[in-house]
């Protein structure tokens, strides 16, 4: 918390795999078809309407992009503790959020077939 470099570097690791999940999650919904939102959350909350991933991670990714909105604008309220639960939960939810990934990619006929 005190260390500026570090937190820097937190900071933009965060902001880096909320746009990530958000531009994965853009693409598998234009693949599959369906509307594309205009905003993160209701990007991830789409996913979870066409059951791609559950609710609780749709959930969970609103709130990455929510935090990723907050850093990305560098606002001046950011506390540690949204970082800090980021860091405690973040690995988990990601596991959760790339094996949806993984399914909707096994389950998407490659160009070749």
């Amino acid at each position: 918390m005190n260390d500026r470099h570090k937190r820097r570097e937190i900071e933009r690791l965060v902001e880096n795999l909320a746009n990530a999940a958000s531009d994965i999650a853009k693409i598998i919904l234009a693949g599959e078809g369906m509307e594309v939102p205009a905003t993160y959350q209701q990007v991830f909350a789409q996913l979870a309407r066409a059951n791609i991933i559950p609710a609780s991670v749709a959930r969970e990714l609103g709130e990455l992009a929510r935090l990723r909105n907050v850093l990305a604008h560098q606002y001046l309220d950011l506390k540690w503790d949204k970082l800090k639960k980021f860091i405690d939960r973040g690995p988990q939810l990601f596991r959760k959020f790339t094996a949806a990934v993984e399914k909707v990619m096994e389950e998407t006929p490659s160009v070749d077939e």
